[in-house]
């Protein structure tokens, strides 16, 4: 008979360790695995960056370049990027693609914790685009500029109720003739 088994019990002695690789005679440390909720604010980052265009898909440069700067700061966090550089991710992303950083850092990490990442990028990006671009999400874009709009004219008939504010746009309008 097969008894059960606590948790614990099936725990490997030593975690999974952290990976030291060398780049202009500099140690430094890859993670080798991150946790879900570490994949999940990285995938989220990806996300947000990429969904800030305004076209109807995913722009593939885009994608590579913000997946590949989060796996970066992600996986290799010993690397220091001050404001200014991280201010402008494409010509971070090409002065690390002209020392090939990237590909040393991502070769560094176990392969399966990579395509694990990179699928699940994909597969979220490729869903928000989905739906964005269905009918269920363009109504719900629609109202939600519609609600805004709404907002914003209401806005506008209170402040126009204000005598105050009616005696400055009478100035105004008399003024301009």
């Amino acid at each position: 008979m097969i008894e059960n088994v606590a948790f614990n019990d099936l725990k490997k002695e030593q975690p999974l360790k952290i990976k030291v690789i060398k780049i202009n005679d500099k140690e430094i440390e890859i993670k080798q695995y991150l946790s879900i909720n570490e994949k999940l604010k990285l995938i989220t980052a990806v996300l947000q960056q990429v969904a800030q265009n305004e076209y109807p898909f995913a722009n593939p440069v885009q994608m590579d370049v913000y997946t590949t700067l989060e796996i970066v700061y992600a996986y290799a966090p010993g690397i220091e990027f001050s404001e200014e550089e991280k201010a402008d991710p494409a010509a971070l992303y090409d002065e690390m693609e002209k020392y090939d950083l990237a590909n040393m850092i991502i070769s560094a990490i176990p392969k399966t914790e990579y395509e694990f990442l990179i699928d699940g990028i994909e597969k979220t990006v490729n869903a928000y685009y989905a739906y964005r671009n269905s009918v269920k999400g363009i109504i719900e874009d629609v109202t939600t500029d519609y609600k805004n709009l709404d907002l914003d004219a209401s806005s506008i008939q209170k402040k126009l109720a204000d005598p105050d504010n009616m005696k400055l746009l009478k100035g105004v309008l008399d003024k301009l003739g």
